[in-house]
């Protein structure tokens, strides 16, 4: 095996780690994880402090990832290729990465959500449970570039971003919310809002979008709970019933 496992690092049980990958010192990596060729986990960051990485168990990484120190991640997190995620970056179980996102550190991810492919995520962003980022969303940060100024974006349960959408510094999107391909965020979005467009407006409620094949599509854990373990059903289920919550307040009004 051409890696490099520095002395400090703690691995566990049944662990499989690919050639030329490097684990440092301050990395924790419990049982039952792949690590795959050409990895470096626990990269240093310029603050220099070496705070522990933890890879928590059944997780996937694949080749060419970089995680800095700092961060650490729940239970079964899978990468794609070429995945970059900086330090500090507090992240739940079950996350997935696509290849090539990029992580800028500093934030907060939680438990099920899904990123694909080529999503760049600015530093201080808080991103909930079971939402889906889809390709090519850029998360911003800097209100007035270049600047030292820092506003994440912040993303509530179950929400849908669709592909190549730009949100805006410091915006919010609402808990059940979906927003259009190609959109640009540029104002919050309130909860179980379908908003599109250059700028992003409110359409309707997410209860009101329908396929004229398949009928009533939003909240989506209604039709779709493929590629999530059943342990999570319980905490979809939780969501899920405030995001009907949501619903039925916002028809009565």
């Amino acid at each position: 095996m051409n890696s490099i496992i520095e002395r400090g690092a703690r691995i566990g049980a049944n662990v499989t780690i690919g050639d030329f990958t490097t684990i440092k010192n301050n990395v924790t990596i419990n049982d039952n994880c792949v690590i795959g060729n050409n990895c470096i986990i626990g990269h240093p960051s310029i603050r220099g402090d070496q705070r522990q990485v933890i890879i928590n168990s059944g997780s996937h990484i694949r080749s060419h990832t970089v995680i800095y120190e700092g961060s650490q991640f729940g239970e079964s997190l899978e990468t794609g290729h070429f995945v970059v995620v900086r330090e500090n970056s507090i992240c739940g179980k079950n996350l997935r990465l696509g290849s090539y996102c990029d992580l800028e550190g500093d934030l907060t991810i939680g438990d099920y959500t899904r990123f694909h492919s080529d999503v760049n995520v600015g530093k201080d962003s808080r991103i909930g449970d079971f939402v889906w980022i889809f390709p090519g969303v850029q998360f911003t940060n800097d209100p007035l570039p270049p600047s030292n100024i820092c506003s994440g974006v912040s993303i509530k349960d179950m929400s849908v971003v669709m592909a190549n959408v730009t949100l805006f510094p410091g915006v919010t999107i609402g808990s059940g919310a979906v927003i259009g391909a190609a959109s640009v965020v540029k104002d919050d979005i309130p909860d179980i809002i379908f908003a599109t467009g250059v700028p992003a407006k409110g359409l309707c409620r997410i209860d009101q979008i329908r396929d004229n094949l398949y009928g009533l599509r939003y909240p989506w854990p209604i039709h779709f709970r493929e590629n999530y373990p059943e342990k999570s059903f319980a905490l979809m289920d939780e969501v899920l019933e405030n995001i009907n919550y949501l619903i039925k307040t916002a028809r009565s009004a």
